[in-house]
């Protein structure tokens, strides 16, 4: 199935990527009590699926339209709880340090994702020890905002029905969003600017140039080890 998307979505397609993680500790010392949790969000991450297989997708650019595309399969049925063991990880860790430890379970960001087979939704369990845990979100800016993310993250309580969303766009976004935002901060013609779209894909380069040369000096220090 595909969804069309429209010209405000190439700037959404490279906005920040969002992400929590939250985390878990066994009322009563035992490991089952995590075992536990990770098998109910597990169902509870596949009924989110089932109402809304768009999160399967895949975000794609044609030669038949000028704006990206989200390509998705409307049977899609589950999508796996990655699993990671961060023995080290704690909520107590600096800020700059946990989004650090944290970046290698995100998806992708910017145009990373574009025509590429990446995942724009992505929830982890992280195992730190016997007794304690952690869950980690991930969603692309290119299929939903932070009032999606928080639409999602809710379903996965039991306490809040799972729901299907509607990943299309009005087709008067754009109109829609310069007559909320007029006489206040009218942003909307800053964000369509041509400087103000370089400079959103500059950081993105220089954020992925980073995060390369930091990949490459990590793998120098353990070489070196």
């Amino acid at each position: 199935m595909v969804v069309k998307k429209v010209a405000i979505d190439w700037l959404t397609l490279v906005a920040p990527i969002i992400s929590t993680i939250t985390f878990y500790t066994s009322d009563h010392g035992a490991p089952s009590d995590l075992g536990n949790i990770k098998q109910f969000l597990q169902a509870r991450v596949n009924a989110i699926v089932q109402a809304n297989p768009w999160l399967t997708g895949r975000i794609v650019s044609v030669w038949t339209s000028v704006n990206p595309q989200l390509v998705f399969d409307p049977h899609a049925t589950t999508l796996p709880l990655e699993e990671f063991f961060m023995p080290t990880l704690a909520p107590n860790l600096n800020y700059n340090d946990l989004v650090a430890t944290c970046a290698p379970l995100e998806v992708r960001d910017g145009l990373a994702v574009l025509n590429a087979d990446q995942p724009l939704f992505r929830i982890h369990w992280i195992t730190i020890s016997d007794t304690a845990g952690a869950l980690f979100m991930s969603l692309s800016h290119g299929i939903g905002d932070g009032y999606t993310y928080y639409r999602l993250y809710g379903m996965l309580s039991s306490d809040s029905p799972v729901e299907p969303l509607n990943p299309h766009r009005l087709a008067d976004i754009e109109s829609r969003v310069e007559v909320a935002i007029k006489g206040g901060n009218d942003a909307m013609a800053l964000v369509k600017s041509l400087p103000f779209v370089l400079n959103m894909v500059g950081n993105m380069v220089a954020r992925h140039c980073r995060s390369n040369y930091q990949s490459c000096l990590d793998f120098h220090r353990e070489g070196a080890v």
